[in-house]
């Protein structure tokens, strides 16, 4: 065995029932919502929310490592020094799964540098854990966990609305089983008027992992309200949801419309359309 060689350094590791406000630490079997990022003075909240927004950065940043055989706590005491990321561990839960912080893992991104928010996915995947944002802090705990916390976020997705109506007309109709043709002396397929919202909820729904409660019986929720989504949910459905609206709103921007049905599009424009969708196949998870 191989164990990882490095610097001495500290790694906290703290006992959590949750990941959570302290209002909500009465441990229940049902998924609660994170509260805590957004509690106290005006002042207060902007503070936490931009070491949210820093935490956010340096997970997106990219190294180089390798480790065999490594203590979990030593490979985050590792990754914390070359970052500056604090990390705690949620013992309690590892705990109830029969694991510890000294659970051993390996990992090498060889000579490619990859996010440390991937590093640490992939070095812990095996022993089904995930990273969690609280508050600018990264907690390392169950996916079990961190699939029962739960956070409410807005999104303001009136462009998105207003263009959807503007190039299809107020309402797009959706059909009902079948073809749109019908045989003569049958009677056609009847087709039901849709808002653009509840398009938009499908597309989310079914572009997600989820799971969302009205389809699965448990997990988020997702509410429209004048433009705006009040989303419940994971944060690693959040994340979904926010590339889902970055890549619609990247699309929209290539794709020119009359009003109801496509233009011709140029030759420019085609190639432009191949280039935009090779970007998204080709782009990293």
């Amino acid at each position: 065995m191989q164990p990882l060689l490095i610097a001495v350094f500290t790694v906290s590791v703290i006992s959590l029932p949750q990941i959570g406000s302290a209002a909500e630490s009465d441990a229940t079997a049902e998924p609660h919502s994170v509260s805590g990022a957004t509690a106290g003075t005006t002042q207060g909240r902007e503070r936490t929310i931009e070491r949210i927004r820093e935490l956010e950065r340096k997970l997106d940043e990219t190294i180089v490592i390798s480790f065999k055989e490594a203590p979990l706590a030593n490979v985050l005491g590792e990754i914390s020094k070359r970052t500056g990321i604090t990390f705690h561990i949620n013992e309690a839960a590892l705990m109830d799964d029969g694991m510890d912080s000294l659970q051993e893992v390996s990992f090498s991104t060889g000579e490619t540098a990859i996010s440390v928010r991937d590093v640490v996915r992939l070095a812990s995947q095996n022993l089904h854990l995930a990273l969690i944002n609280d508050s600018g802090i990264a907690v390392l705990t169950t996916q079990t966990a961190a699939d029962d916390a739960l956070e409410t976020r807005v999104y303001n997705v009136r462009d998105l609305l207003e263009d959807a109506a503007v190039h299809r007309g107020p309402l797009a109709p959706l059909w009902i089983g079948g073809s749109v043709s019908a045989a003569p002396g049958s009677v056609p397929n009847k087709s039901i008027e849709m808002p653009p919202a509840n398009e938009l909820l499908i597309v989310i729904k079914s572009a997600t992992a989820g799971p969302w409660m009205n389809i699965d019986g448990l997990g988020g929720s997702i509410k429209h309200f004048d433009g705006l989504l009040v989303v419940s949910q994971t944060q690693g459905v959040h994340r979904e949801l926010a590339d889902l609206f970055r890549q619609l709103r990247e699309a929209d921007k290539l794709q020119s419309w009359s009003e109801g049905f496509p233009k011709n599009t140029t030759e420019a424009e085609r190639e432009a359309h191949q280039q935009h969708n090779e970007d998204l196949f080709n782009s990293p998870e």
